[in-house]
């Protein structure tokens, strides 16, 4: 009892006592050295845009090229597994659902159009002859268009022009796929059923298929 008395009379005869300066805002300003910041003229923020230096060159490099900045930090035998696992799944699931079968059915379009089934080959000795020079045609002309497409993608990406996306609405991304789900049916049509017909391209070209 004795103990805790003098604990309780210990206690109540404690003092704690605070003496610091008061600051004032000037005061605490001048502490700081807080400086109300400037805003930099039209002048200054081109001179910055343009201003070349290898910290912005590689800052530039990584924005573009993301890979030359994880790449070398990549532990190749600790991730190498999971990610081929995972590149393979990907892959095996894209090629059916993505927009591969669309990409395919509008190159065949420009290569049909480009290059049609009664076009004449110079130098086409018979049938046969005259079929492989339009179906080779047809691949060259296959391969500028990709080669186009993958430029204009290219000068897109680097131009950012990716932001146009987020303008687009709902509603009109779903009656694209819808759209582009109706031409690879009905292109698939004639191999399901083995019929043969005239191919069509531009408008109502599904239309015609059909009939």
């Amino acid at each position: 009892m004795d103990h805790a008395e003098e604990n309780e009379i210990l206690a109540a005869t404690q003092r704690y006592y605070v003496e610091r300066p008061i600051f004032s805002h000037p005061v605490l300003q001048e502490r700081l050295h807080k400086k109300d910041k400037i805003p930099d003229s039209i002048g200054d923020k081109l001179k910055q845009a343009f201003t070349c230096t290898p910290k912005k060159i590689r800052n530039i490099i990584y924005m573009f090229l993301p890979i030359t900045k994880w790449l070398p930090a990549y532990k190749f035998k600790e991730y190498v597994l999971g990610d081929l696992v995972s590149g393979i799944s990907t892959g095996v699931l894209q090629l059916p659902q993505g927009p591969f079968a669309v990409i395919s059915l509008m190159i065949g379009g420009v290569a049909v159009r480009l290059v049609p089934d009664d076009i004449v080959i110079p130098g086409g000795v018979n049938a046969t002859n005259g079929t492989e020079a339009r179906d080779a045609l047809r691949v060259k002309v296959a391969m500028s268009v990709t080669l186009l497409s993958g430029i204009i993608q290219f000068c897109l990406g680097v131009c950012r022009f990716g932001f146009v996306a987020i303008y687009l609405t709902e509603p009109l991304v779903r009656g694209f796929t819808t759209a582009a789900a109706v031409h690879v049916f009905t292109s698939m049509l004639k191999y399901l059923f083995g019929v043969k017909t005239k191919r069509y391209s531009g408008i109502f070209s599904v239309v015609y298929a059909l009939g």
